[in-house]
């Protein structure tokens, strides 16, 4: 594709995700130019053969003109703090196992979710999470906690689901961990544009996270060490 739109010389950077297959590609593209002092494996330690691309006549010639290097995407990056994060948060167990075994019922259940949407509407709903996306949790946290919770408990106590009535601790966690990641999700989508350039978003964009991180930790009851590790990503 760079040869096509006959941009040789003029790609410095290709963004691309933190995924593995992807770093050994760009460094088997970049072999000639890799950094060797880089910690990751490059060039020729990625494949078996390293002079396999020497048959494609003048492949070599090309990517020298290229002269680029990999970058990981930022929001892939974030993606990864978080999801780390979230690993962590082994105080916050039981109330997320009850927010996902609610989900499961919502959109399971057909007897529960007329009940539901008896309750709080029809365009009422609990989102489903995705495993590749963290800011599904979130907005299934989201979802939870605007919920009332006194018709809440009424429905699950009526259900015969009293086991996923939230205590009051447990709403409380759930809306510490709301407030948090949304933090991240602000600068997940400020920094995910289709058609406007975010870079210049970066730099400021963490450091201003820092901050509300550390004004965060001054008002938390139970969110403590999930902070410190979302910190520590940072």
């Amino acid at each position: 594709m760079i040869e096509e739109f006959d941009i040789q010389g003029k790609v410095r950077y290709i963004v691309t995700d933190n995924a593995s297959n992807m770093k050994k590609a760009l460094d088997i593209m970049f072999y000639d130019l890799a950094d060797t002092d880089n910690s990751q494996t490059v060039g020729g330690d990625c494949i078996d053969d390293p002079t396999l691309w020497e048959d494609i006549d003048g492949l070599q010639e090309s990517l020298a003109a290229v002269g680029g290097r990999q970058l990981p995407c930022f929001v892939h990056s974030l993606q990864l703090v978080v999801r780390d994060g979230l690993a962590s948060l082994s105080f916050a167990r039981a109330a997320l196992g009850k927010v996902s075994k609610l989900a499961n019922l919502v959109h399971q259940s057909p007897l529960f979710r007329s009940s539901f949407e008896e309750q709080f509407g029809t365009t009422s709903s609990i989102p489903e999470t995705n495993a590749t996306r963290w800011n599904s949790v979130w907005m299934q946290l989201v979802a939870v906690t605007k919920l009332d919770s006194q018709k809440l408990q009424d429905l699950l106590k009526s259900s015969a689901h009293e086991n996923l009535v939230f205590s009051m601790k447990d709403i409380q966690i759930l809306k510490e961990v709301v407030d948090i990641l949304a933090l991240f999700a602000e600068l997940t989508d400020l920094c995910q544009g289709q058609k406007t350039t975010t870079v210049s978003c970066v730099v400021p964009g963490i450091l201003s996270l820092e901050q509300q991180l550390r004004d965060r930790e001054q008002d938390v009851r139970h969110s403590s060490s999930f902070i410190h590790k979302l910190q520590k990503g940072t």
